[in-house]
């Protein structure tokens, strides 16, 4: 039986948990697969976590839009290549994964896979565009505008088709596959791994604790989650509720660095968690947590994925999205929780005294599908797709 092998590329690999956190699960179910990982992350990447997971440093720059990085990326992937052409002309079922990949990306490795020393290879590409590039602010028909543009570069370089493009949700395949020749494939974000625990929660807790996980950005709500701890504790003096805050400056908004110095002072009822924690650490703040708050900005998030909303479901928590969102439509299925108008603090506001004051409703439904949840958005169910087709 021929060796599997599974080439990780993740240039921007850094101090977010998401990053560490898919590190940590397609690690341990590549071994318990008997699957070899080779995953090649920026040479910026903390040495500790290069050491625990045994990451490949090799990225220069690359994980950014632009032609230099392109450049970058492009030279740094050839190198790659170039490492593993090895188990490809011995047989290895090869596979590429790419969880953030942009425009730049699927271009550079198109230009790439068309030079003859690797237009032979038998391997497959599976590129990510839900993440980082989808629509992100921009008016959803120049986004795919683009995305039309880069259907007609794949097939005019890429004609064997080794480069897949994978989104992960069925939504964003639903809005944007018209703009592709060749089909969009549905892979889930290697979030879990192992089963999940379920506990079921008295509904009757008070007092009940709001929870808020995000980067220093307006898109992510930042200052709407603030504006709403200032309405519940400061302005109406409400003690059967506290709020617990995890704030990553990882990306920050630079006007937003000196509201949160500011913000961070404040302690009656508040936690805050400032910086980078570890995945079991931020499980174990997700669990403190009763309801959970995702004050996004629709036009950022119209149909990406949120790690800390599949967080919050998988732990059971009521959360709070807003309306016509992917996650909006997830807890149609999913857990439990109230939708709000996306950027009016009046409508958020009133989602949340709704779910804090029907808690014990909510909390009766926010276990729900939980299992399926979870084996859904899993490093099985992706190496599975990947190795199976």
């Amino acid at each position: 039986m021929s060796e599997k092998i599974l080439v990780y590329i993740d240039p921007g690999f850094r101090l977010g948990r998401h990053y560490v956190n898919m590190a940590q699960t397609i690690a341990s179910e590549c071994a318990s697969r008997g699957i070899r990982l080779l995953h090649y992350v920026g040479k910026a990447a903390p040495g500790h976590l290069v050491t625990r997971y045994g990451l490949i440093n090799v990225f220069n720059n690359g994980c950014h839009p632009g032609v230099e990085s392109s450049a970058s990326f492009f030279r740094d992937a050839a190198t790659i290549l170039d490492d593993v052409i090895k188990y490809a002309s011995n047989g290895s079922k090869v596979v590429f994964y790419m969880y953030c990949g942009h425009m730049g990306h699927f271009r550079a490795l198109c230009e790439l896979l068309a030079l003859p020393k690797y237009e032979a290879l038998d391997l497959s590409f599976y590129m990510n565009l839900s993440y980082q590039d989808l629509n992100c602010g921009r008016p959803v028909d120049e986004y795919a505008g683009e995305l039309r543009h880069l259907s007609g570069f794949l097939e005019s370089r890429d004609r064997k088709g080794r480069i897949i493009g994978i989104m992960d949700n069925q939504q964003s395949i639903d809005h944007y596959q018209s703009c592709f020749t060749r089909n969009i494939r549905l892979m889930p974000i290697p979030l879990y791994n192992g089963e999940p625990k379920v506990n079921h929660v008295n509904g009757n807790r008070a007092p009940l604790t709001i929870g808020y996980f995000g980067q220093l950005v307006e898109e992510q709500g930042y200052s709407f989650a603030t504006r709403v701890y200032e309405e519940f504790i400061e302005n109406r003096s409400r003690n059967d509720v506290r709020f617990l805050m995890r704030v990553n400056r990882n990306n920050c908004d630079g006007p937003l660095v000196e509201h949160f110095e500011d913000f961070r002072q404040k302690t009656h009822n508040l936690r805050i968690i400032d910086g980078f924690v570890e995945p079991h650490e931020h499980y174990e703040l997700i669990s403190e947590c009763d309801v959970v708050i995702l004050p996004y900005l629709k036009e950022y998030y119209p149909y990406r994925t949120s790690g800390i909303f599949l967080d919050a479901l998988i732990h059971g928590k009521v959360v709070v999205v807003p309306e016509d969102t992917w996650m909006s439509e997830m807890i149609e299925d999913y857990g439990a929780g109230c939708l709000f108008e996306s950027g009016d603090l009046a409508s958020l506001v009133s989602a949340v005294d709704k779910v804090t004051e029907e808690y014990s409703a909510y909390a009766a439904l926010a276990w729900r599908n939980v299992t399926e949840l979870h084996s859904r958005f899993s490093a099985a169910a992706l190496l599975e797709l990947m190795f199976e087709q």
